[in-house]
């Protein structure tokens, strides 16, 4: 048993540990869960001065939701080694997640100084830049992470996030696909938050007079979810705005084609109802 969940569980600074996704089965598992903590709580009793046992505690509290469990481990081990980036680390995490921002950056920003080479810290900054608004910093932390770790995809992941709470979708799709170029594996995961991007860009161009770029966003958008009624109605009012009427029917005509009794394809036979009265009136 110990084997293996240190197997499991261990945290070293070498290791992408803190970003890792844990066996869903495993967490779900509530008797695995406790045996878990019950091996290393035993772990801490063996070797009271040994920071790991915690740190190992302290990051299945985390995975779990329990934050302030995790944040009483995390300060344990760094009782027993404060200097520690791992330690470091984790409790910066932890106390992201408590809303104690302040305290996480100096945490992280410790853990910079003692390893400048230690990519983690930069990306748990970037986190919490984040989580205030500063979306700039964040994003040089993490362009400071990928020089460290160029093919860690979660990088890019937190890029691209970061670029769409900016407003700046095209960008985001870019470093969405930077990731599925180092995780090929998820690439299903990763298009969902691509077709995200570009249709919540689409419906914000477009509320912002951009037209042409939701025209484009739309379409990529439709590339990807061809059967979307909702996404062919937007397009065809973009359309309608540049006054590039053909294109605009075209698209309404698709949307009511594909929710013939909802409530996309009622609004969609409106406005074509409003073509053909304009259109009417034109002949006479």
């Amino acid at each position: 048993m110990g084997k293996y969940f240190t197997s499991i569980f261990i945290l070293k600074p070498e290791r992408d540990v803190f970003l890792m996704k844990p066996d869903k089965k495993l967490f779900k598992d509530r008797k695995v869960l406790q045996q878990a903590l019950d091996f290393f709580t035993l772990k801490a009793k063996d070797k009271p001065d040994s920071y790991i046992p915690y740190l190992n505690r302290g990051f299945i509290f985390f995975l779990s939701g329990e934050y302030k469990k995790a944040l009483l481990d995390c300060e344990r081990a760094a009782q027993l080694d404060g200097d520690n980036v791992s330690v470091l680390c984790m409790q910066g995490l932890v106390l992201g997640k408590l809303n104690q921002n302040l305290k996480a950056l100096a945490c992280f920003e410790r853990s910079m100084k003692i390893d400048p080479n230690f990519y983690f810290a930069y990306i748990g900054k970037a986190l919490i830049e984040r989580n205030l608004g500063k979306y700039k910093g964040a994003l040089k932390d993490l362009d400071s992470a990928a020089k460290l770790s160029p093919k860690s995809f979660r990088i890019y992941l937190y890029r691209g996030d970061i670029k769409v709470e900016m407003g700046e979708f095209e960008a985001a799709v870019k470093d969405y696909q930077r990731a599925i170029k180092h995780a090929p594996t998820l690439k299903r995961v990763i298009l969902d938050l691509i077709v995200h991007a570009y249709i919540q860009g689409g419906i914000y161009n477009a509320e912002n007079g951009d037209y042409k770029t939701a025209v484009k966003l739309f379409k990529s958008y439709i590339e990807l979810v061809p059967d979307d009624p909702n996404a062919y109605y937007h397009l065809g009012d973009a359309y309608m705005n540049l006054e590039q009427f053909d294109e605009a029917r075209k698209c309404l005509e698709k949307a009511a084609e594909l929710d013939p009794k909802g409530s996309i394809g009622d609004e969609a036979r409106d406005l074509l109802d409003i073509f053909d009265q304009i259109a009417e009136n034109d002949i006479d």
